[in-house]
């Protein structure tokens, strides 16, 4: 889960797994295997320390995105103490993600000006188009392109593979599946 990469603990890893997928694991099964994550890539559980060092260190315990926008990584005395430890590290990969969002949102209009399209709604890293049939395939390129160079943008050394997919189909659900 991703959620392991921002600091989720085994009680919440328990309540995703039971609430997303019916699998019931209790404490110590969720422990076990948020720790198996953890060998099997250390070099997550190694960032996490040296992020959350360097935001918990810094003044005004902040994070920063890709871009530069600094967030608070505190928290009222009464929700167990200062430091907002799964924020420190949400911020740099969850934020500079939504700054290739916006970059992407940025460039759209001029990308599809000549097509029958619109955009309809963004959810996370998704941009769901509302466009004519006969302009989907076109369209779909179009936002790939879009969305791929956003996130070269803002993440310039990236290799350029990869980057975006877009599906086609009647309505959000069925583009997924």
């Amino acid at each position: 889960a991703f959620g392991l990469l921002y600091g989720m603990g085994a009680a919440a890893l328990a309540d995703y797994a039971y609430n997303s997928y019916g699998i019931k694991l209790t404490l110590t099964e969720a422990d076990e295997r948020r720790n198996a994550f953890f060998r099997a890539y250390p070099q997550f559980r190694q960032w996490q320390k040296r992020q959350s060092r360097k935001v918990e260190g810094s003044p005004g315990m902040k994070a920063y995105t890709r871009l530069g926008r600094p967030v608070e990584c505190t928290k009222p005395v009464e929700d167990d103490g200062p430091f907002h430890y799964t924020r420190s590290l949400n911020v740099p990969i969850q934020g500079s993600c939504a700054e290739v969002l916006l970059e992407a949102l940025a460039a759209l209009p001029e990308a599809i000006i000549d097509l029958d399209v619109a955009p309809a709604l963004c959810v996370h890293d998704e941009i769901i188009l509302s466009v004519a049939e006969a302009d989907a395939e076109e369209a779909a390129r179009r936002l790939e392109r879009v969305m791929a160079e956003a996130f070269l943008r803002i993440y310039p050394n990236h290799p350029d593979i990869g980057l975006a997919a877009a599906s086609i189909g009647p309505d959000w659900a069925k583009a997924k599946s």
